[in-house]
Formats: C-alpha cells, sequence, structure tokens
C-alpha cells in the first residue's frame, strides 16, 4: 500500500498491510532555516518510511513571540537554552500580552 492510501485506510477502520505509523524529531543544525529543515526533514522521512511526515519546528518556538530569545548552540536533545527569558522577574508578567493567532505569520516574517 502506499503511504496515504494507508492512512487513509486505517483512519476508516479498513484493512491495511501493516498499521501506519510517524516519529519526527528536532533538526537543531537545519531549523533556522526553512528550506533546510524541509530538506531534514524529508531525508528523514525518506530514510524511515514514516506514514505520516511531521515537521518539527525549534523546540521553542511558542515562546518566541512572547520575547525569549533562545541560543544559537542546542543542547544535545536538540532544545536550545532560553539566552533572554521573557518573565525574568514577577513584574515582568504584566508586559506579557495576548497574540492574536491570525498575527503568526507576520510574527514569523518579522522576526526572521
Amino acid at each position: 500500500m502506499a503511504r496515504p492510501d494507508r492512512v487513509r485506510a486505517a483512519a476508516r477502520r479498513e484493512a491495511v498491510d501493516r498499521p501506519p505509523y510517524a516519529f519526527w524529531r528536532h533538526f537543531p543544525t537545519a531549523d533556522r532555516s526553512p528550506a533546510a529543515l524541509a530538506q531534514a526533514t524529508l531525508r528523514f522521512h525518506d530514510r524511515y518510511g514514516s506514514d505520516v511526515l511531521v515537521v518539527a519546528p525549534p523546540a521553542g518556538y511558542a515562546a518566541q513571540a512572547w520575547g525569549c530569545v533562545e541560543e544559537d548552540t542546542p543542547r544535545p536533545d536538540g532544545t536550545r537554552p532560553c539566552a533572554r527569558c521573557a518573565v525574568a522577574r514577577p513584574e515582568d508578567w504584566g508586559a506579557v500580552r495576548p497574540l492574536d493567532p491570525a498575527g503568526a505569520a507576520e510574527y514569523r516574517r518579522s522576526s526572521s
């Protein structure tokens, strides 16, 4: 079975040649570049034959919009320590504002 067919059939609870699977990882040496992250993800997907491709952005991406700045050098586990946190003291919480999910694409363009 082709990968997409296997996933669709399993979702419909139909017979499949084997259970579909997916696993993923972070690519800290490539995830600062969208093109490099895409290439690393595709190579990983092709090498291990997973049925679902999962794109794993940098582990701290969600905190960046609130002001977290990660160090450039990743740890062995692929995470990057926070070089500057948005909240360092209790009074810093007052500066944290809700984010509009619709503005996420704009944030990504302005922060790259």
